[in-house]
């Protein structure tokens, strides 16, 4: 019988390979791996039935039985491209990444085409971003991140893989790492805008603000519809004190995402443009949809001061029922009820920095009896010079910015606090909760407003006649007691970068100029209307306004049209923005201030005595409306006090006719001022400790 040739033993290897495939492409794996095994039987070198045996034992067995057959199949046909891909892929699915990535970098320099190249590493890239992703949701990120990095190793321009190892390093709080990915990934799909917005963020936390802003206005140029761009793009304009163009981007963050504290900034932002009354709407809306938001009522009842004067104590205690007497404690006080021992007090506030409130609480911490009261500090705010120079005053300071008000109550009792004293009101960065809480024997509020917490776990509201006069009626609404102080209840440090008084400007300029340096919030119709009566009775007088972001076009343009609906022409305006590092600047633009109302001035009334300007007041029925009158009063200049809107009119007009009294005033109220009660530092510190000591003795009274 005669021997076949070559050619007839091919013959059936090539039949089993094309047979083991089409039985892999199907499948079927068990009889793929019979074919490729006879293949074998009948050429052992024979790699590509090596191969196929490896692909199918795979499937069958797992990565770890496929792996010597890939082996054996590059080793004998490396040049082979799939061959260098299907072990690399089943390294990958061993989770053998290091021996992968050893392949993949000998597979790129073997020297094989690119598109080659391409071909057969963009599968395994694909499925690494796939089980990264998987990998991520798990927590997993050591594995996910070994998987980016393989990625990188194929194709260090894939974007996807860079920003993926960019979220890694930001959960990790590598954060300088973060960014460094985060732009690469831009700078590879910069029309991607999940990946500028994420460089945004994070160019954000680095504390460049300015990078973050521009980034994030690319974000919404790239999709107008990502709605925490929009937001970002508020927070960062209100920083910089853009309201307009805040109030653009919280209306779009607002309308995109829904978010309660959208609407929440959004109040602020109107507030703060001086549109009250639509912020407190907004409020009301947002209040009906969600009673429990506790951050919402609470700047209602803030608003509420502005817009709705009258109803705000109705706000406020609506809110101490809902949002503060179910915390209130049900437990005694450990305190010591002896009344004459030395005292611990306690001051919370977040506006233990440089702010007015720093200013007012300074003289008594500056003076007050250490033999007979340690005062401790619990700050809720930002910490700066002036922060440090009161630490020096106190025994004690904590910071419970980061704690919850829970922790912070908790924390205030361990300190054994016998008298606590809230410093805001519903002011931003009040502890209301901490209050609700009681932590202390003894509870008041003082400084922050004149005006009720709402809060029946308060005790007390430190005040003294001029702002709440003995006679006046009770308010149903304030379930604080009055405190009255014998002197003054507020007393005044001036800021010490305060220039001196400069020259009335009237001299220079030829005519007189009225101006309100308060918040534009506290501008209302009535106070608008008063001033219009008075430019028509002085010709030529221009009026001076502090407008936030005066520059912006769309704010402008609504401010001017407020004050021509109220009869003062644009053309008559001097509108300047207020600065922070320049504040008394206005106050040399100005030859006479106009108090607003029903919402008076408070801190400003103050400086602008201080800075040599006459003030002109109206005395109000409620106690914000008499803060302007307290300030005059308490310096002797009671005759620019008004009880009647004609009254302000005529005052502020007979001023304006004496340029050379106001000259006179210009050098003579600082010294006024200063020889006032209200700079007498020793016997106001005096006068609050005495408070504190009376508060104190009668809680120990009542629990005996």
């Amino acid at each position: 019988m005669a021997r076949k040739g070559r050619s007839g033993a091919a013959a059936p290897v090539e039949k089993l390979l094309g047979s083991g495939h089409a039985h892999l492409e199907a499948g079927r794996f068990r009889q793929a791996e019979r074919d490729f095994s006879q293949a074998l039987a009948a050429g052992p070198d024979n790699a590509a039935a090596r191969f196929g045996l490896g692909v199918a034992v795979g499937q069958r067995g797992g990565p770890a039985q496929a792996i010597p057959h890939l082996v054996e199949a590059l080793r004998a046909a490396p040049d082979q491209a799939a061959h260098w891909a299907g072990l690399i892929t089943t390294l990958i699915t061993a989770d053998r990444l290091a021996e992968a990535r050893t392949l993949l970098q000998r597979f790129q320099s073997w020297g094989f085409e690119a598109a080659t190249l391409r071909s057969l590493t963009a599968p395994i890239a694909a499925g690494l971003l796939a089980e990264a992703g998987i990998l991520m949701g798990r927590g997993r990120l050591d594995a996910a991140e070994q998987r980016f990095d393989l990625v990188i190793a194929l194709d260090d321009a894939n974007a996807v893989a860079v920003h993926g190892a960019g979220v890694i390093a930001r959960q990790r709080q590598l954060h300088e790492r973060a960014l460094i990915l985060f732009d690469l990934a831009a700078r590879l799909d910069g029309d991607n805008p999940g990946y500028v917005a994420d460089l945004a963020d994070a160019h954000l936390r680095a504390g460049r603000k300015a990078e973050a802003l521009a980034l994030f206005e690319r974000v919404v140029a790239l999709d107008p519809g990502h709605g925490p761009a929009h937001s970002a793009l508020a927070d960062l304009n209100v920083a910089r004190g853009h309201y307009g163009a805040a109030l653009r981007a919280n209306a779009a963050a607002s309308r995109l995402t829904g978010l309660p504290h959208a609407c929440n900034n959004r109040s602020v932002l109107l507030l703060r443009l001086g549109r009250p009354a639509e912020a407190l709407a907004l409020l009301e809306e947002a209040l009906a949809a969600d009673p429990a938001d506790a951050v919402a009522h609470s700047n209602l009842v803030h608003t509420a001061l502005y817009a709705a004067p009258s109803d705000a104590g109705r706000h406020a205690v609506a809110y101490g029922r809902r949002h503060a007497d179910p915390l209130r404690r049900t437990t005694p006080h450990p305190n010591d009820p002896t009344p004459d021992r030395p005292l611990r007090i306690g001051l919370v506030s977040g506006d233990l920095c440089d702010h007015p409130v720093a200013r007012f609480v300074a003289p008594f911490l500056r003076h007050h009896d250490q033999t007979r009261l340690a005062v401790f500090a619990y700050a809720n705010g930002a910490a700066d010079a002036t922060t440090e120079r009161l630490k020096a005053w106190t025994a004690g300071w904590r910071d419970i910015g980061g704690l919850d008000d829970a922790h912070a109550a908790r924390l205030i009792e361990a300190d054994g606090i016998d008298v606590l004293l809230d410093l805001s009101g519903h002011s931003a960065g009040h502890r209301l909760g901490v209050f609700a809480r009681r932590p202390a024997p003894v509870q008041a509020t003082w400084i922050g407003l004149p005006v009720t917490t709402g809060l029946s776990a308060i005790d007390y509201r430190l005040t003294d006649s001029g702002y709440d006069p003995e006679d006046a009626p009770a308010d149903p609404f304030h379930p604080e007691r009055l405190w009255r102080l014998p002197g003054t209840a507020y007393c005044y440090a001036p800021d010490p970068t305060a220039p001196e008084p400069a020259p009335p400007p009237c001299r220079a300029t030829g005519h007189v100029t009225f101006g309100c340096l308060n918040r534009p919030e506290k501008l209302s119709a009535a106070t608008l209307a008063a001033w219009a009566r008075i430019l028509k009775e002085v010709p030529g007088a221009r009026l001076l306004a502090v407008v936030p972001d005066v520059d912006d076009p769309q704010t402008r343009a609504d401010f001017e049209e407020r004050f021509r609906a109220a009869g003062i022409a644009p053309a008559r305006l001097d509108l300047t923005p207020y600065s922070l590092s320049d504040r008394f600047a206005a106050y040399a633009r100005t030859d006479i201030a106009l108090d607003p109302f029903p919402f008076n001035g408070g801190t400003t009334s103050y400086d602008t005595l201080h800075m040599g300007v006459p003030l002109v007041a109206l005395r109000g029925k409620r106690t914000l409306g008499r803060m302007g009158a307290a300030v005059l009063d308490g310096a002797g200049l009671s005759e620019w006090v008004a009880d009647d809107i004609d009254g302000y009119v005529a005052r502020a007009v007979r001023l304006a006719a004496d340029p050379a009294a106001l000259a006179d005033w210009r050098g003579s109220l600082r010294e006024r001022l200063r020889a006032s009660p209200h700079r007498d530092e020793a016997r106001h510190a005096r006068e609050v400790g005495e408070a504190l000591a009376a508060m104190w003795a009668r809680w120990c009274e009542s629990v005996r």
